[in-house]
C-alpha cells in the first residue's frame, strides 16, 4: 500500500547576528516514504536588513552535504571516517532543483564557490537595504540514511527531519 504524507509548515526564522536578515519561510512538502523523497514547494520572503545593496542571495541546503563534492565528505575523510565515502548513492541525500523564481520571474542559480550545499541566486536588480523580495523554489530532496548523522530515514523506516529544506545563509559583507 502506498502511503502519501502531506504537510504544510510555516516557519519563521529570525537570524540574529550582526547584519542578519529577518526571513519568513513557507513550505508545502509531500513525503514519498518508499523513496525517501520530499517534493517541496517553498516560498522565502527575504528582507535585506543590512546596510548594503545585495545582488546575490545564498541559500544553504544541507541535504547536498552528503554528495561526493561536499566539505562534509572531506571532513569525514580527514577524520578517517569512511562511512559516507563508501556509502551507496541511494543512502546519501541530495536535492534536485526544479525551478527558482524571484518576484514571479524565473531566475537562474549556481552553486556558490562550487559548493553543492550552497545555492547562489543572482538577482536581476540589487536588493536595497530594508527592501524585500519573494523567492519561490520548487525542488525534491532525497533524504539520507540516518546512519550518517541520525537525521534522515532510520533503519525502522521512520524519518528524523532536520536541515531538510533551504534556508538563507547569514549575509556577510563582501
Amino acid at each position: 500500500m502506498n502511503y502519501l504524507y502531506k504537510f504544510c509548515i510555516l516557519l519563521c526564522f529570525f537570524l540574529a547576528e550582526g547584519n542578519a536578515q529577518h526571513t519568513m519561510i513557507s513550505i508545502e512538502a509531500e513525503l514519498f516514504p518508499e523513496k525517501s523523497i520530499l517534493d517541496i514547494q517553498q516560498t522565502i520572503t527575504y528582507y535585506n536588513n543590512s546596510k548594503d545593496s545585495i545582488d546575490t542571495i545564498v541559500l544553504q541546503h544541507w541535504t547536498n552535504s552528503y554528495t561526493t563534492e561536499s566539505d562534509l565528505l572531506q571532513r569525514e575523510l580527514e577524520a578517517h571516517k569512511k562511512t559516507l565515502f563508501l556509502a551507496k548513492d541511494t543512502d546519501k541525500g541530495y536535492a534536485t532543483i526544479g525551478g527558482i523564481s524571484v518576484n514571479n520571474t524565473a531566475t537562474p542559480y549556481s552553486y556558490y564557490k562550487g559548493k553543492k550545499d550552497l545555492l547562489a541566486i543572482a538577482l536581476t536588480q540589487k536588493l536595497a537595504p530594508k527592501e524585500a523580495i519573494k523567492m519561490h523554489i520548487s525542488y525534491q530532496t532525497k533524504l539520507p540514511s540516518a546512519v550518517f548523522s541520525s537525521y534522515g530515514k532510520t533503519s525502522q523506516g521512520n524519518f528524523n527531519l532536520k536541515y531538510w529544506h533551504l534556508v538563507p545563509a547569514v549575509y556577510q559583507q563582501h
